[in-house]
């Protein structure tokens, strides 16, 4: 826990519009901000593209498949 998370407390705390502040108050102030970390972390660890499978059954999914830059090498060879 750094200073300015103990300060960012502290100013979210003096917004609550009281004059006397516990050691529960900020414990639970420094829990609640610590856990939208954690779980701005665990929604930001990883993005990927689903690709969906690609049926081939006109010339123009063949032509599609073949301008798709991810296309395996091997598939495309089979295709030209």
């Amino acid at each position: 826990m750094s200073k300015q998370d103990l300060i960012a407390a502290h100013d979210e705390i003096a917004g609550w519009g009281r004059s006397v502040f516990t050691a529960e108050d900020y414990r639970a102030e420094l829990a609640r901000r610590d856990s939208e970390d954690q779980t701005r972390t665990m929604l930001c660890l990883e993005v990927g593209i689903l690709r969906a499978e690609r049926a081939l059954r006109r010339p123009g999914d063949i032509k599609a498949a073949l301008a798709d830059p991810l296309l395996p090498d091997e598939i495309s060879r089979l295709l030209r």
